[in-house]
């Protein structure tokens, strides 16, 4: 996979070395092969304060709702991996909580069948839709169930996931 030297330090949580990289000409504009900015490598490592810095940084200014061609943002890296701080920095900062990827699949989605209850329950907090339904058929109910994720199970039927919905398999 390409990286810059940027995406990289974003990814370890080095904020001084994106810094001097910025100060130093490094372009923000560029993407990896799959089409990931700086800030999805941050929020996937869940480097709060770099995530900060290079959306509302004078010098950044990163869009939190930046997603790739397959439509996967920062905000569903940051909530596959239960980094939660992230996940409401960047919706607080115009992340769509509802965005679909390429599978119709949500942050919600990926932080259910992660098993990141916090998380889950804050994206819920926040009007993810916990019906939305992948292309082949998938709930973040049914992700949960099947990776065994009992209490996200529970909380999301508790916020009215339809237990009797069936995939594309039924």
């Amino acid at each position: 996979m390409l990286r810059t030297a940027i995406m990289k330090a974003a990814e370890q949580g080095e904020g001084d070395v994106v810094q001097i990289l910025t100060d130093d000409g490094a372009s923000l504009d560029l993407k990896d092969d799959e089409g990931w900015d700086v800030l999805m490598w941050a929020a996937l490592s869940g480097h709060y304060e770099i995530c900060e810095l290079l959306v509302t940084g004078s010098n950044f200014n990163i869009p939190a709702d930046y997603a790739t061609e397959k439509g996967e943002t920062a905000l569903m890296k940051a909530a596959a991996n239960g980094h939660n701080d992230v996940c409401g920095f960047l919706i607080g900062e115009g992340a769509k909580v509802n965005q679909l990827d390429q599978h119709h699949q949500t942050a919600l989605m990926w932080a259910a069948s992660e098993g990141h209850l916090t998380t889950v329950q804050n994206l819920v907090k926040k009007d993810a839709k916990v019906d939305q339904v992948t292309k082949q058929g998938k709930t973040a109910l049914l992700l949960a169930a099947q990776f065994g994720r009992e209490e996200i199970c529970k909380f999301l039927i508790a916020k009215g996931a339809k237990v009797e919905h069936q995939d594309e398999d039924g």
